[in-house]
């Protein structure tokens, strides 16, 4: 599914909507912020990505931190080898020290730029450590709007942050009689829109985990956080 459309073409789209123009960098500024708020709501399958550029080695203790990717929004998986780990809260990793086959991380030092990622247990061999991830997408700014991989959704789905841009925009930006009136329908456009992102979302979310919604443990059981 190739990426084709810039945000400089959905930045010209808006202004078409809406029959004006906004200054450049408060319109990518916005920009950038719902697009976040989307992707960070719908949790695009799009956006999961893997890195496998660390270690764990026999050497190292609970306390041993490891990189997390520059692009990190969120954890979705760890394995250590072919073996994978649960996440354990970072205000209780004392009490899992010992513990085998555990991960956590100190959000104080990631938010820091520093090593972040933190193993319990212990390894007889070097094995690699594979965090799969929901990555964060750069900012748009003027200087890069005509890169297509900084909205990396289908282009279809990229008229939902046309009308929330339009909407934003005439119902908060320069809001009058007729714009609140226009606000109103870019809202019914947005909502439409944003029905059949979440479903299609889903059932690709859905194909992903083999079929099964959430994930199923050891016990057989169904974890209904992932649901």
């Amino acid at each position: 599914m190739a990426q084709s459309i810039s945000p400089a073409e959905l930045r010209a789209d808006v202004e078409e909507i809406i029959d004006d123009s906004i200054d450049v960098d408060v319109f990518y500024r916005l920009m950038t912020r719902l697009r976040d708020r989307f992707e960070s709501e719908i949790k695009p399958v799009f956006l999961i990505k893997q890195d496998a550029t660390q270690t764990a080695n026999p050497g190292d203790v609970y306390t041993t931190k490891k990189t997390i990717p520059t692009d990190f929004r969120e954890m979705v998986k760890v394995w250590v080898g072919t073996v994978e780990y649960d996440s354990v809260p970072f205000a209780s990793i004392i009490a899992f020290r010992q513990t085998a086959r555990k991960f956590y991380i100190d959000y104080n030092a990631w938010i820091q730029g520093n090593a972040a990622l933190g193993l319990t247990g212990a390894v007889a061999s070097a094995q690699t450590i594979t965090q799969v991830y929901m990555m964060k997408s750069d900012a748009i700014t003027q200087s890069n709007e005509d890169t297509v991989s900084l909205i990396l959704w289908p282009d279809h789905w990229k008229d939902a942050l046309v009308y929330k841009m339009c909407k934003v925009i005439r119902g908060n930006i320069d809001p009058d009689e007729i714009s609140f009136r226009a606000s109103s329908e870019d809202t019914d456009e947005y909502k439409e829109i944003m029905s059949q992102i979440e479903f299609e979302n889903g059932e690709l979310a859905n194909a992903a985990h083999g079929g099964v919604i959430g994930y199923a443990d050891e016990e057989g059981d169904i974890d209904v956080g992932t649901l």
